[in-house]
């Protein structure tokens, strides 16, 4: 079995068989959710396998988180607090949310599809990226740039146009390579990415809102509630 896998890798188009190497490797690692550190969510982003983020998140947090302010123990019996888990899930969710590697800004790689997220992730030169999504589907992204540059992102709505304007609402002139959208980027600009024959969206700003209620996953949960709840 294994000697056709790698043959089968070795068959397929340059960088596909590291790719589907790196995937193997995953599917086949010997252990599974084994720790409150584990990695599996992160790698699990980063291969963009969503479904294996959404398994490996949910096992690890159901597993390990042993306390109600969210931190973990490392063994059922263990009574101080451990951050690894937690750190673990704040990564993995940055991940599936935005990646930045090979100069490329990839926009929900690795998002569940049936999950809806909201969020900013900082990448490099000081950008940031704001991103939503609706049932795993992008349905807004606003790059705010750091430094002028050539900002490179692949194109979040496979087999559509993607619409770039700036903050005053004036169109962007873009550039597309094997799936990438290319662009000059200004020092502090603002660029919404759409797809095209999306509604027009104003800019917003992020807003937030403090949890004030506790939460249960299975038999874990993230603040306190009451008697009989």
């Amino acid at each position: 079995q294994v000697k056709r896998e790698m043959r089968r890798l070795e068959r397929m188009p340059e960088g596909a068989a590291e790719y589907g190497l790196a995937v193997s490797t995953f599917q086949h690692r010997l252990n599974v959710n084994a720790v409150d550190w584990s990695f599996d969510p992160v790698q699990a982003a980063r291969l963009g396998l969503s479904e294996e983020v959404k398994e490996t998140l949910l096992a690890t947090t159901k597993r390990f988180q042993g306390f109600t302010n969210g931190m973990a123990k490392w063994e059922p019996t263990a009574k101080e607090f451990y951050v690894e888990q937690t750190g673990v899930v704040a990564l993995t969710l940055a991940e599936a949310l935005v990646q930045d590697y090979e100069g490329v800004i990839r926009i929900a790689p690795a998002v569940p599809k049936e999950w809806d997220m909201a969020g900013t992730v900082a990448v490099r030169d000081g950008m940031r990226v704001d991103v939503e999504t609706r049932g795993g589907q992008v349905v807004d992204a606003v790059l705010e740039a750091g430094k002028a540059g050539v900002v490179r992102v692949k194109n979040p709505w496979p087999g559509k146009a993607v619409r770039v304007t700036e903050a005053n609402g004036s169109a962007v002139k873009t550039v597309v390579r094997d799936g990438v959208v290319e662009f000059a980027g200004k020092e502090k600009g603002r660029y919404r990415l759409q797809a095209e024959g999306a509604p027009e969206l104003p800019f917003a700003a992020i807003t937030r809102s403090e949890a004030t209620k506790p939460k249960r996953l299975g038999a874990v949960s993230l603040g306190l509630f009451r008697e009989g709840q």
